[in-house]
């Protein structure tokens, strides 16, 4: 029991740092340990809520933005979670030798995946070059409003199909064979998808830089152009302010009181 309550609290960690890479907000403390513990003595309540728990905080959290992004971001972190773990189990650890040999270990070989889970995650988000904070305002500011259902459906089908090969694995012929292409496949499908939003992010927001730099020219050479204006009248008024006082001078050297009246008046 005391092995399962670790095993459930370190998944969920794993799955908290991940939410919060990808929306960038903290995740109090305090729902690791409640969410965890529920888990862990209801089984089947954790089993189920743990694909929707975080979209429930996501919508707690994140009142004021649609709901297609709080969906989004409540699945991300479980569909990133078991791709990469199962990317482990599946080809990793196989590759380096490391094989399950006993059933009593299994707690252990999967504590062991859940650690490299996100270390592994971060290394393939870097090699990749995916930049969450330019992705996130792409989401903000709705540059893919056509491609977040899809996407958000495309990982709600994907957790639907790996826990229905998981409870039916007895009923259904090499469901763990099945299991793995349905990883491999969408582990491929789920990457280009974040390149793909991550590359018009960062095109977008470098055109809307230019845009913002071009709008500053104009608005430079428009003000250029009024204080040129406003320079050329503070001229003229200099210009007709030098005649009058030359015209006054001129009427008092000569004392001629009607024609300093005249120049007073007008």
């Amino acid at each position: 029991m005391l092995l399962d309550i670790l095993m459930s609290y370190l998944k969920f960690f794993v799955s908290m740092l991940i939410y919060r890479h990808i929306s960038r907000q903290e995740f109090a403390l305090r729902w690791l340990f409640f969410f965890a513990v529920v888990f862990t003595l209801v089984p089947p309540v954790g089993f189920f809520g743990y694909f929707l728990v975080f979209i429930a905080y996501s919508f707690y959290r994140n009142r004021n933005i649609r709901h297609l992004l709080n969906i989004f971001y409540g699945l991300y972190p479980v569909v990133m979670e078991s791709l990469i773990g199962r990317l482990l189990a599946f080809y990793v650890f196989p590759m380096l030798g490391i094989v399950l040999v006993h059933e009593a270990y299994v707690s252990w070989y999967d504590a062991l995946l859940e650690l490299l889970v996100f270390p592994v995650y971060l290394g393939l988000t870097k090699l990749l070059k995916l930049d969450f904070t330019d992705l996130k305002v792409g989401f903000q500011r709705q540059y893919f409003n056509r491609f977040l259902l899809p996407m958000d459906l495309s990982m709600f089908v994907y957790m639907v199909s790996v826990v229905g090969l998981v409870v039916f694995a007895d009923a259904i012929p090499h469901s763990d064979a099945l299991r793995e292409h349905l990883n491999s496949i969408y582990l491929i499908l789920f990457f280009v998808m974040l390149l793909y939003f991550n590359a018009v992010s960062k095109e977008r927001l470098k055109q809307e830089i230019l845009e913002q730099k071009d709008r500053q020219l104009q608005e430079l050479s428009t003000y250029s152009q009024h204080v040129e204006m406003l320079y050329g009248e503070i001229r003229a008024f200099r210009h007709d302010y030098l005649n009058i006082l030359t015209s006054l001078k001129l009427s008092i050297e000569h004392e001629d009181l009607n024609a300093i009246r005249e120049v007073y008046e007008n």
